[in-house]
């Protein structure tokens, strides 16, 4: 299986981010000159805390070696201008999980191997690219399009079978999945979204959209009249949390999520993915009928992100719903065997275009 390069320099995302980080830096600069000489300038508070986190899973091993530092910090004036008050704040994160480097037959570079297929209508398990049905045409119309497909192109080897950690195989159809690092092997990985890297996997917040960055931004609060009402403003790269439940969120959903952290199971400050937004608050304060009343307008002004479910070939895939897109975006651009799908009892050798995931974003 040949290697993938990768391009070196700067894409056009992180120029995009680093030039949005720029620019929050020469508004904050701006802003903070006038206020130099009236405002009472609080102190930095930076504080921080290193961990280590490691799970082992029944019948799998270690699953999670995750070292991870963070550092916030943040610096507060008071009558700073027009301001009542203005707030710089950010919070720097890295992590390394050495699952890995350590557990690599299953994870890494080593991860997957050959593997069977269901055929009871034919020879009762085939490999990988040996289904039953090999040859033949499809459908007549489509010039080419007939079963089979090169197996030096798509190997029997770094596969799993779909949902084979959670149940075997049994008679429903199932298909073989990659689960190699995308630099390792590339098949089925989707650009832009499930095609992280050995080093991506491992430093899970080093990538192209500087992740290590939890948050970069600019706060700030303007009086509005005399009642106590006020404008609040809060600009650069940010989690926004409307309402609090756990485990699952009902209004909080302007930020992604990345499951492929720990699942569910994470606290979700720590697996929101942060976004370049503008939010603009209206504080209403105490009323008649409510103890506080805001109205608020958020634009969100980053590239469209999706929640993270989770690679395949990695711990933590939410409903495996990871391995289903790498193993149908493989289908489609190399071919598949099929379990138990010809008569719904033989395993089909599909040609690459003729089912899968085309494209994905």
């Amino acid at each position: 299986m040949s290697k993938v390069k990768r391009k070196q320099g700067v894409d056009g995302r992180t120029q995009r981010a680093l030039a949005a980080g720029l620019a929050l830096a020469v508004t904050t600069a701006g802003l903070m000159a006038p206020m130099k000489a009236v405002a009472q300038s609080g102190e930095w508070d930076i504080s921080g805390y290193v961990e280590n986190r490691s799970f082992a899973r029944r019948g799998v091993g270690l699953v999670k070696l995750e070292n991870t530092a963070q550092v916030e910090f943040s610096r507060e004036w008071r009558d700073a201008g027009f301001f009542s008050a203005f707030s710089v704040n950010g919070t720097l994160r890295t992590r390394y999980d050495g699952v890995y480097d350590l557990n690599k037959e299953d994870f890494g570079k080593r991860a997957g191997g050959p593997i069977l297929l269901a055929s009871p209508g034919g020879s009762g398990f085939t490999s990988h690219g040996a289904g039953d049905i090999t040859t033949g045409t499809l459908d007549p119309i489509l010039p080419g399009n007939a079963f089979g497909f090169d197996i030096a192109a798509n190997p029997n080897d770094g596969l799993i079978v779909l949902g084979e950690p959670l149940h075997a195989q049994g008679t429903g159809v199932a298909f073989g999945v990659p689960v190699r690092p995308c630099n390792v092997d590339p098949r089925g990985c989707i650009k832009g979204y499930m095609d992280a890297d050995l080093d991506e996997l491992r430093y899970g917040d080093f990538n192209d959209r500087l992740d290590f960055l939890r948050e970069f931004y600019i706060d700030g609060a303007i009086p509005v009249g005399s009642s106590g009402q006020e404008l609040g403003i809060r600009l650069g790269r940010q989690q926004i949390v409307w309402g609090r439940t756990d485990l699952f969120r009902v209004l909080d959903v302007i930020n992604p999520v990345d499951f492929s952290r720990q699942n569910i199971y994470d606290e979700l400050e720590d697996i929101r993915i942060p976004l370049w937004m503008l939010q603009l608050e209206y504080r209403f304060g105490a009323t008649d009928t409510f103890d506080d009343l805001n109205f608020s307008i958020v634009w969100n002004f980053d590239k469209f992100r999706p929640a993270n479910l989770g690679q395949a070939g990695t711990p933590y895939k939410i409903l495996d719903a990871g391995s289903f897109f790498r193993g149908m975006k493989n289908c489609w651009d190399n071919g598949c065997t099929v379990a138990n799908f010809a008569g719904g009892n033989t395993a089909t050798d599909f040609g690459p275009g003729q089912i899968g995931i085309r494209q994905a974003n």
